[in-house]
């Protein structure tokens, strides 16, 4: 429908993006106006100098957010996407914070989870305002800057603004989103000490399949190597000793916590690995523990198999596992189906991991959504991607969780086709530019159709 103004306005889509990208903004250490690091609160400065340079008024929400709003109307609509990224991890092809462009994609941390999304919805806006249309609804793009680790960013928006009568989140997939499972990030831990393995360490967050694993052991190189060879597709190792102590290092696939079965786990792995290869008690606790979140990822093996219509099967991750020489530790991510609660999760799992000797602490909880399918605010977007596209679908449930859950009314709408690869968390993430004009176009459409009536 605005295919014409957002042609006109895609080289400058593009060269703003790249100026998001090349901001790290992981969350760090807090500072005064920079609740969630220095690289975070740039980004979220950048964001609202390109909003200025639009022409948009433009603010920050003492550095927990930002928000650009255009039009009026006693109602409103919000547009919630994220500047926040996780970290990249070794191994990309292309630097992940330069924005580079190869085959018609722009490669970089967060491309497509959230600043490719987050750009486009400013430029959706500027495309409404080119073609001369005025929203009786107000429009409220709102930029987070803590997505990743929490949304303390939305907390701090509930408290201090006025909400959204309804709101989207192009952070998840096509045609909408209705039902995001309950998430829970949970550190499970055992005192274990050893003679032989040293250390193990793997993964960066709860909610990221770990790519690499590594671990120090005193144990016979001959063994641990044909365990390691026999590793199937697509793991590599590398093995190394100094000083008569062996070095393992195992390498998978990573991906978002919410779909463990689209990564390969090196933790679990190099786990499995170290328990067939040796006797060391420390080794066989850590396979004990990475066994029950090794494919099919369902909780089965946790006392958890939990299932709804709604929104499928629960999944199981494990994001990071450990061992000091004293302590084993692992953080996983739990994603539950939206008839179910955090309760239900809990004492499955202390029913199977308490006898193994691990103790449970919660490290974050939220709550399931579930928006039925007759909600105007669902039923329209459902008949924009009709409109843009042709097809007529159902709306989906994810284990991912958006701002979605934190926003009352409020749904992921996109950012990718069911049919796109999901690179999210992954490394060589990237979006396509012609997508880029596909999703500015649509969210441009799903504006002015939530937005032509007060």
């Amino acid at each position: 429908m605005f295919e014409g103004f957002v042609e006109k306005r895609l080289a400058g889509l593009v060269r703003d993006l790249q100026r998001l990208v090349r901001i790290p903004s992981v969350k760090s250490k807090p500072s005064p106006g920079a609740p969630f690091g220095f690289e975070s609160r740039r980004c979220l400065n950048e964001m609202l100098l390109i909003a200025a340079e639009l022409g948009f008024t433009a603010r920050s929400i003492d550095g927990y957010c930002g928000e650009v709003i255009y039009g009026e109307g006693t109602r409103s609509l919000g547009v919630l996407t994220h500047l926040d990224v996780v970290p990249a991890e070794d191994g990309w092809r292309c630097p992940p914070f330069a924005g580079e462009i190869v085959d018609g994609r722009m490669v970089g941390r967060g491309t497509a989870d959230d600043k490719g999304p987050a750009i486009a919805s400013l430029y959706a806006l500027a495309v409404l305002r080119d073609a001369g249309f005025q929203p009786k609804k107000e429009i409220r793009l709102i930029f987070g800057t803590d997505e990743e680790t929490g949304s303390g960013d939305m907390a701090y928006y509930r408290e201090h603004c006025p909400l959204p009568d309804m709101s989207f989140s192009p952070d998840a997939l096509f045609p909408v989103v209705n039902a995001e499972k309950g998430i829970t990030h949970l550190r499970l831990r055992k005192a274990r000490t050893s003679s032989t393995l040293r250390s193990f360490r793997s993964g960066v967050r709860p909610n990221v399949v770990p790519d690499t694993a590594s671990c120090e052991i005193v144990c016979g190189r001959a063994v641990l190597a044909r365990v390691l060879e026999a590793l199937p597709h697509p793991y590599t190792h590398e093995l190394a000793e100094k000083n008569g102590i062996l070095r393992a290092a195992v390498y998978g696939r990573s991906a978002h916590g919410s779909s463990p079965e689209l990564g390969a786990n090196a933790a679990i792995a190099l786990a499995k690995a170290l328990k067939e290869a040796t006797d060391d008690p420390a080794a066989a606790d850590l396979w004990a523990l990475a066994r029950c979140f090794d494919a099919p990822h369902d909780g089965a093996r946790l006392n958890i198999p939990f299932r709804d219509e709604p929104s499928g099967a629960l999944t199981a991750n494990l994001g990071l596992l450990g061992f000091d020489g004293q302590v084993i530790t692992g953080d996983v991510d739990i994603r539950y189906p939206v008839t179910y609660t955090y309760e239900d999760v809990a004492s499955g799992m202390i029913s199977v991991l308490q006898p193994m000797g691990f103790t449970l602490e919660p490290l974050s909880r939220t709550a399931p959504l579930y928006v039925p399918e007759d909600n105007e605010l669902v039923s329209t977007l459902l008949a924009v991607f009709k409109e843009k596209t042709g097809r007529a679908e159902r709306p989906l449930a994810i284990g991912g969780g958006t701002y979605a859950r934190h926003i009352q009314n409020a749904v992921a709408f996109g950012a990718l086709l069911p049919e796109q690869e999901n690179v999210t968390h992954q490394k060589d993430e990237y979006t396509e530019l012609s997508h880029l004009a596909f999703l500015t176009d649509i969210l441009a459409l799903a504006m002015l159709r939530l937005t032509e009536r007060p």
